[in-house]
């Protein structure tokens, strides 16, 4: 459209950054800076930082950026892509900074918008990361960065049932995405549904290996139906990958024991002996590991550490069912 303008000599005024945008759009960096040449407007040092950020120049980028702040002409847009930069960077202070300049400018800017609820999921603080996502969705009720925000926010914040209507919106415009069947399945699991997460994860089956949040809930789904051995397959590469997920390592101990392996659920359970964060349900299958493997040495060890543990409920340890 804006090529079919350019011929009719009909380009609006902002025609340059718009041309440099849809190039970017485009993959055309070079075309990019090109239509931006010489100009020295806030919107055109935006559009060279993004130009150079896309072709990983981060220098070159930053530069750009902070002649844009200094230049003429509105900034909320650039400060709001500087903030993601910056977020990009590890740089929260200044990414919150550049962000609350641009919300301040204009309160609708989505990329300010996108960072603030990053910043807010980054501090754990889920409930003022829902609250600006559900803001975002106000303004853009498609936008994807938002509505899988929403998502994992009211996931971390166990609002399930807020989940379903959203997750059927996503699937609609993102049907397939990993995320998404992710927390489908995780919806089941709540409910104890395992036949359902299997059911779920099983066209999945053979690129399981590249999500370990799906393997995980997909190898929970086969033990808890009994299928053990399957179970122990997709446990085993997990703890190899993450040897210090707890929720890995016990799954996997209850496999290897369901499994008539006590003497291989011993080695996977036997670190929870030593450690002062071992919570109670660990130390209690370790114990019951010991006692079927026959060392009753680790047995009396675990039965010793667990009833400290429950003599202290105060400091119950870390859940196992914490990643």
């Amino acid at each position: 459209t804006l090529q079919r303008l350019e011929r009719l000599g009909k380009l609006p005024s902002d025609g340059a950054i718009l041309m440099g945008d849809a190039a970017i759009m485009r993959g055309q960096y070079d075309e990019a800076l090109q239509r931006v040449e010489g100009m020295d407007s806030a919107e055109a040092w935006r559009v060279r930082g993004q130009a150079h950020v896309a072709m990983q120049k981060t220098e070159e980028a930053e530069e750009a950026f902070a002649k844009g702040v200094l230049a003429p002409g509105p900034k909320h847009h650039l400060l709001a892509v500087y903030g993601r930069l910056r977020l990009e960077q590890g740089d929260r202070q200044g990414a919150r900074r550049m962000a609350t300049q641009a919300l301040a400018e204009n309160p609708d800017e989505l990329d300010a918008l996108r960072v603030m609820g990053k910043l807010a999921e980054a501090q754990g603080d889920f409930r003022e990361a829902l609250a600006t996502y559900d803001k975002t969705l106000k303004a853009y009720p498609d936008d994807p960065v938002a509505l899988f925000g929403k998502i994992a926010s009211l996931g971390e914040l166990g609002r399930f049932k807020e989940l379903e209507p959203a997750l059927a919106k996503v699937d609609k415009l993102f049907p397939g995405n990993p995320q998404v069947t992710f927390y489908k399945a995780m919806l089941a699991a709540q409910a104890h549904d395992w036949g359902k997460v299997r059911k779920i994860l099983q066209p999945m089956e053979r690129n399981l290996d590249q999500f370990p949040d799906l393997q995980m809930l997909y190898a929970q789904a086969l033990l808890e139906l009994g299928q053990v051995e399957q179970a122990r397959a997709y446990l085993s590469p997990l703890l190899l990958q993450a040897p210090d997920n707890r929720q890995v390592r016990l799954s996997l101990g209850k496999a290897q024991l369901a499994g008539k392996d006590p003497h291989g659920a011993l080695d996977t359970l036997r670190i929870f002996a030593d450690d002062p964060e071992a919570s109670a349900e660990e130390l209690a299958l370790l114990a019951r590991a010991a006692k079927a493997a026959g060392d009753p040495q680790e047995e009396v060890y675990a039965a010793q550490a667990l009833a400290a543990r429950n003599r202290h409920p105060a400091s119950p340890g870390k859940s196992a069912a914490t990643p």
